[in-house]
C-alpha cells in the first residue's frame, strides 16, 4: 500500500522548485513501509524521492540532515541531499514534508563473502567511531535503555512462541550487565541488508537514517549481525567471528559489551516481532507476508536461543 500516490503532474510540480532536470519517469519502493520513497529519474539523472509519513517533526528531520551532512564531512559514504531552489533541504508539498537525494549505484548484499564482510565491518565502525565523537543536541525518538525495558506486544504466543515469557526471561538476564560500562553513542539504528548499498565486495552507502538516534554503541552491532547472520537454522558463526575481528580494528568492545551484545541479539529480535504486529496493522494488504516473516524471526530467535552465552563470547575474541 502507497502511504502517498503521486502521479506525473505531482513529480513534476516537485521537480519545479529543484534544478535537476524535467520528470521522466518513477518508481515506488514497496519495502519502504516506513515512509513512502521513490525512485525518481529527469533528463539529468537519477534520484530517490523521500516523504515523510512517520516523522512531521522538522526538529528531528533536520537532526537527521545534521547528521548526513556531518558523515560526508568524514568520508562516509552517506547519500547526498539536493537542496531546493531556496537552498532548503526540505520541500513542503501538499501538507508533506519531501526530501530528494542523489541515487547511488548499489544493491543490497544479499549474497555475503569474506571480503564484503571485512569491507562492512571497516565501514561500519569508522562510521561508528566517528558517530561517537559527535557531540549533537536534538531529537531522540526512541526511549532511553529501551534495550531494558518490556516491549509491548499485543499477540501472548506466535506458533508456541510465548514472546511475554521470553521478554520476561531476557530482561531478568539484563540486570547481570552494568550499563554504566556500555558507552553511547550516536547509531543509524537500523544498520543492516536492506539499508546497505554494495557494488561488487565493496559498501558503496549507508542509507535511510530514519532511526538514527543516540544509544548504546553496541547496539549498531547488534542490529547487523542479528539480519546479517542469522538464519531459522542458526548463526553463521564464521562471517561472525570475521565480522566481529575486522569491526574492533577501529572500535573495539569491553568484556561487559561484548556480553551484552550477545542479549542485545535477542533483544532485536523481539523488537522485530513487535515492529511486525504494527506494520500488519498499518499495511493489512501485506498481512500474509508479514506473517511468514514473523514466523521466520520465531524460527531464528529458537535458534539463536541454543547458543550459550559462552560460545557466543568465544566468536568476539
Amino acid at each position: 500500500m502507497i502511504q502517498t500516490k503521486l502521479k506525473k503532474k505531482d513529480f513534476e510540480e516537485i521537480l519545479s522548485n529543484y534544478y535537476i532536470g524535467e520528470y521522466k519517469k518513477s518508481r515506488h519502493i514497496p519495502w519502504a513501509l516506513g515512509n513512502t520513497v521513490y525512485i525518481l529519474e529527469t533528463s539529468k539523472g537519477k534520484f530517490v524521492l523521500k516523504i515523510f509519513e512517520n516523522i512531521q517533526d522538522l526538529g528531528y528531520i533536520n537532526y537527521q540532515i545534521k547528521i548526513a551532512y556531518f558523515l560526508s564531512k568524514k568520508k562516509v559514504s552517506v547519500p547526498k541531499i539536493v537542496k531546493t531552489k531556496r537552498a532548503t533541504c526540505i520541500l513542503r508539498y501538499n501538507k508533506k514534508k519531501v526530501l530528494i537525494q542523489r541515487f547511488i549505484e548499489g544493491k543490497k548484499p544479499l549474497k555475503l563473502s569474506n571480503d564484503m564482510i571485512k569491507d562492512i565491518a571497516k565501514k561500519m565502525s569508522l562510521m561508528n567511531k566517528n558517530l561517537m565523537k559527535l557531540k549533537l543536541t536534538g531529537k531522540y525518538v526512541w526511549k532511553k535503555d529501551h534495550e531494558f525495558k518490556l516491549l509491548d506486544y499485543k499477540n501472548t504466543d506466535v506458533n508456541k512462541f510465548n514472546f511475554k515469557e521470553e521478554c520476561m526471561s531476557l530482561l531478568s538476564d539484563l540486570k547481570s550487565i552494568n550499563r554504566k560500562r556500555l558507552r553511547k553513542s550516536v547509531v543509524h539504528g537500523d544498520c543492516h541488508s536492506v539499508n546497505l548499498l554494495v557494488k561488487g565486495s565493496k559498501l558503496n552507502a549507508i542509507i535511510d537514517w530514519d532511526d538514527v538516534h543516540e544509544d548504546y554503541l553496541i547496539y549498531e552491532v547488534s542490529t547487523f549481525i542479528t539480519h546479517s547472520f542469522l538464519t531459522t537454522k542458526g548463526l553463521m558463526k564464521e562471517f561472525t567471528k570475521l565480522f566481529l575481528k575486522e569491526y574492533q580494528k577501529n572500535v573495539s568492545f569491553s568484556n561487559e559489551e561484548k556480553k551484552a551484545i550477545y542479549y542485545f541479539i535477542k533483544q532485536r529480535l523481539l523488537t522485530i516481532m513487535e515492529w511486525d504486529e504494527d506494520q500488519m496493522r498499518k499495511h493489512p494488504d501485506m498481512k500474509e507476508y508479514l506473517q511468514r516473516f514473523q514466523n521466520s524471526i520465531v524460527k531464528k530467535y529458537n535458534a539463536f536461543n541454543k547458543i550459550s552465552l559462552e560460545e557466543f563470547m568465544e566468536l568476539i575474541g
